[in-house]
C-alpha cells in the first residue's frame, strides 16, 4: 500500500552554475527515486530561477532547494532570502566550496536549513529526506 507521501511528488530544485554538479544531483535524484516520488528541476541561472519561482510558488509548493552560494548573476545568500520570504516552509540547503565559519554563519542567519561543501558527497545529500 502506498502512503500519501508516495503519491504526492516532492519537488526539488537545484541552482548551480557548475554543470559538473548537475551530474551529482542526477545521481542523487536517481538514488532517491527508489524511495520517494520526486519531480526535479535544475537551473544554471538565478535569473531564470527567480522568474519561474515567482510565478509558480503561489500554486505549487517546492519541498527542497539546493542553491550554490557563488553564482555569477546573483549572490546565493540573496537568493536564499528571496526563497524564504516567498516560501518560508521550503527547505533550502546552501552549497559552496568554502568551509569558512563566516559563510556558514551567514547561511544560518539568512535562514538556510543546511549547508553542503563541494565536492558534494551523495551519501550526505540523501540525508535531507
Amino acid at each position: 500500500m502506498m502512503t500519501h507521501e508516495q503519491h504526492t511528488p516532492i519537488k526539488i530544485i537545484f541552482i548551480d552554475d557548475d554543470r559538473d554538479i548537475e551530474f551529482i544531483f542526477n545521481a542523487f535524484i536517481n538514488k532517491s527515486k527508489a524511495t520517494h516520488n520526486l519531480n526535479h528541476y535544475f537551473y544554471h541561472s538565478t535569473h531564470q530561477f527567480i522568474e519561474e519561482f515567482s510565478k509558480s510558488c503561489r500554486d505549487e509548493f517546492v519541498s527542497i532547494i539546493f542553491c550554490d552560494i557563488n553564482m555569477p548573476d546573483h549572490n546565493g545568500l540573496d537568493i536564499l532570502s528571496f526563497i524564504k520570504k516567498a516560501s518560508p516552509r521550503t527547505k533550502v540547503y546552501m552549497i559552496t566550496s568554502s568551509e569558512s565559519a563566516e559563510i556558514i554563519n551567514k547561511c544560518r542567519d539568512h535562514g538556510a536549513d543546511g549547508y553542503f561543501c563541494k565536492p558534494l558527497e551523495l551519501e550526505y545529500l540523501l540525508k535531507v529526506f
